[in-house]
């Protein structure tokens, strides 16, 4: 290990008297680190690249830490458990002492702040020794310092480390600090306000008004709103007669005020400022593409109604009904290609019809039912070559083009993209469930006898309901799909109905007039019941086939009126018929005896 290099490092940044960043103290470091045998890599260098790589603002509870810095990253384990880095469990009382001899030593307020912060955090949880108050204040003392000589370059770093100090300073009841800090707010905050930069006018606002832990004055109220209302004022008259306007400008600074003057009970204020923000999405929606304009309508549908404007939420509601359909003509589709042979159809077909149809079908059910796992796995891997894809938000539509769902990035809605990947490879397998289906009618010559016979060896299908299940799946097999689905769909939520009772589970929930009503699919569906009996796969499978509006939602939009003539297809009922399959096998009568 080069020591010579390292300290040679440790005085550049020492004596650098301009602004410094984490991240690119850690690059250095980490290019020192990278440039030596790991097996001859000194503590020091361990405690400096490990010091720089912990991300502020950052209480993971999945790790256990609680604490205010944490890990770059984190990932969960097949076991359980979770890998991180840089890691409190490598952390020990060397480094936390090395650390603390680092703060006496520079006098950079940036690598001040770190080493003093890192310590009062994890002190007594690596050691189990309480650091000294004095560690704190002088923590304070230097992310105030970085904010009032605009030490790093960007401000959103520099908001962080005075919402640290205001929070800190609460914490240890020192009302000195914590007036320091807000007037370092006040201050930087004037000092940064610009036009090109709307993502900053709340900025005082956040950590003084709505951090309630900064104890504002009402004089410094009074300051930060008068200076949001300056900005408002600005933004209306230099917009007055343009065309094209940015919403999104009116509303970092007009829905503080909104949200300021909620609370202050001032009606005609929160009145005038959500009249201008709802203004501005409208203008901005007109005579744009459709999609863009239901994004915008969207959004201040969403803010008319939070506030409680019910006659705006209503006409904003007409008018993404209005422009809905234009939405799906404008929608591109896209597909994707790829060749399998007839022979390798045929060798997948005869694994299904090997013996009889009673086995055959119980393989349809096993084979034809998608697991969550391997879902998450192809997300896992789609992210890598189109990272895109899974970070921004999707909307999903219905045929009107009304929202039916939104999707954030996978960090956020893991369980919403699996959701919207079994229910894609459904559509992409449905090809092979045709193809099995096929071989088995051609093969034991399927009649709605031999089906109605295998599916009532469940007791979970009522003998009293029989002739309505084999006239739905006569007209499955004749082809009838509109009929069939009508006919076996909700014969499938009593068929669970029945399967709760066998289990001695309750299915009723009362109602407002005193009786009681039968629980529906999407209540059984969420029941931890149906997930212990057919499984995590099967009980995910049933949610997006038939309730979850990211999947296909088919018992929802039935019953609602919302299937559209052309759903009513093969497809779909292959599906549906699947469904009374798992049912039938899984529920078969040995499980009752």
């Amino acid at each position: 290990m080069d020591i010579a290099k390292l300290n040679e490092l440790l005085k550049k940044f020492d004596k650098e008297k301009g602004p410094l960043c984490e991240i690119d103290i850690s690059a250095e470091f980490k290019k020192l680190y990278e440039a030596n045998d790991n097996s001859d890599v000194s503590i020091v260098l361990q405690a400096e690249r490990m010091a720089f790589d912990f991300r502020e603002d950052c209480k993971n509870q999945e790790t256990g830490w609680g604490t205010y810095y944490g890990s770059m990253f984190v990932f969960r384990n097949e076991d359980g458990t979770f890998s991180e880095g840089p890691s409190i469990q490598k952390i020990t009382p060397e480094i936390i002492n090395y650390w603390e001899k680092r703060s006496q030593q520079t006098q950079h307020p940036v690598l001040k702040a770190r080493y003093l912060g890192l310590i009062w955090d994890f002190s007594e949880k690596v050691s189990g020794k309480k650091p000294s108050h004095t560690i704190a204040l002088a923590y304070i003392d230097n992310l105030i310092e970085i904010a009032e000589k605009k030490l790093q370059e960007h401000e959103g770093d520099i908001r962080s480390k005075l919402k640290r100090a205001i929070e800190l300073s609460k914490s240890l009841n020192r009302t000195d600090r914590l007036e320091k800090a807000r007037e370092c707010v006040l201050t930087y905050h004037n000092s940064i306000i610009r036009a090109d930069a709307p993502g900053f006018w709340p900025m005082a606002y956040d950590l003084l008004i709505e951090n309630k832990k900064a104890k504002t004055t009402p004089e410094q109220e009074k300051v930060i709103i008068n200076q949001l209302e300056e900005i408002l004022t600005k933004l209306e008259k230099r917009d007055k007669d343009e065309k094209h306007i940015d919403p999104w400008k009116y509303e970092s600074v007009a829905l503080p005020l909104a949200e300021y003057y909620q609370r202050k009970n001032k009606s005609e204020d929160l009145k005038r400022v959500v009249k201008i923000i709802g203004s501005a999405f409208e203008k901005a929606s007109e005579n744009v593409e459709p999609m863009l304009s239901s994004s915008l309508l969207q959004h201040v549908h969403t803010i008319y109604s939070n506030f409680g404007f019910k006659e705006d939420t209503n006409r904003i509601a007409i008018k993404l009904r209005e422009v809905g359909p234009e939405v799906n003509k404008n929608l591109d589709s896209f597909s994707i290609e790829q060749e399998i042979s007839q022979e390798e159809i045929n060798k997948f077909v005869d694994f299904f019809i090997d013996k009889n149809l009673d086995t055959a079908l119980n393989k349809v059910v096993v084979n034809f039912i998608p697991h969550k796992d391997k879902a998450k796995e192809q997300i896992m891997e789609l992210s890598k070559t189109s990272p895109v894809y899974f970070t921004v938000k999707k909307q999903i539509q219905d045929h009107k083009g009304r929202v039916v769902a939104v999707v954030g990035g996978i960090h956020q809605d893991l369980d919403k993209h699996i959701i919207l990947q079994i229910s894609q490879n459904m559509h992409i397998y449905s090809f092979f469930l045709r193809r099995v289906y096929e071989g088995i009618q051609k093969k034991f010559d399927v009649t709605s006898d031999k089906l109605i016979d295998y599916i009532y060896k469940s007791p979970i299908f009522s003998e009293d309901k029989k002739e309505i299940i084999k006239r739905g799946v006569r007209a499955y097999l004749e082809g009838d799909f509109l009929v069939a689905t009508h006919l076996i769909v909700p014969q499938i939520e009593d068929a669970i109905r029945n399967l709760f009772e066998l289990n001695r589970t309750p299915i009723l929930i009362k109602n407002k007039d005193g009786g009681y009503n039968l629980a529906t699919l999407g209540n059984l569906l969420a029941h931890p019941l149906f997930e212990e009996v057919f499984g995590e796969d099967c009980s995910l499978y049933f949610r997006v086939l038939f309730t979850d509006s990211k999947g296909w939602n088919l018992r929802d939009d039935l019953c609602h009126g919302l299937m559209m003539p052309e759903s009513f297809h093969q497809q779909t009922m292959d599906r549906v018929i699947h469904a009374v399959l798992c049912l039938a096998v899984i529920g078969r009568k040995d499980n009752y005896e």
